[in-house]
Order: C-alpha cells, then structure tokens, then sequence
C-alpha cells in the first residue's frame, strides 16, 4: 500500500463544500482516509492510501483535480 498527502487550495468559500465532497471516496482500492480544512497556504489536506503510485495519481485527478473550485494541488508520497 502507497500513503500520500493532497494538499489542496480551493478558490475563497469553497474548501468546505469540496471537502465534505471527498470524504468516503473509494474507487479501485484507492481510499481517502481523513479530508480536513486547515489554515495555511492550503485549504484542505486529504489523507490518502492506494495500492500503488499509479493507482494514487489516477484517483487524485479523478477525486480532485477535476472538481470544480480546485485552484491547485500538491501530491505527496510517503517514501517509507
């Protein structure tokens, strides 16, 4: 299993909503863990696991990087 961290900045008034939008996807053994709104230079930072990096790169432009009110997200891997 692959973990990674989605950090997630939303045009203003729209972290909430996208937020509670994520929370239980699962999709091909991809699952988003934890999705919470922060401050900081992020609006929201999503806990993620799949079963592999491709698997985790596919899910995160399905799950997020299409969604409208996304302005830009930042992958990171767990390298352990």
């Amino acid at each position: 299993m692959v973990r990674g961290w989605i950090l997630v900045q939303t045009e203003p008034g729209r972290a909430r909503p996208i937020c509670d939008a994520l929370v239980g996807f699962d999709s091909d053994g991809v699952r988003i863990l934890t999705a919470d709104t922060v401050t900081g230079p992020h609006d929201i930072i999503v806990h993620v696991e799949a079963p592999n990096v491709d698997a985790l790169s596919s899910a995160v432009g399905l799950a997020i990087g299409d969604a409208p009110g996304i302005e830009h997200i930042t992958t990171c891997v767990a390298m352990d």
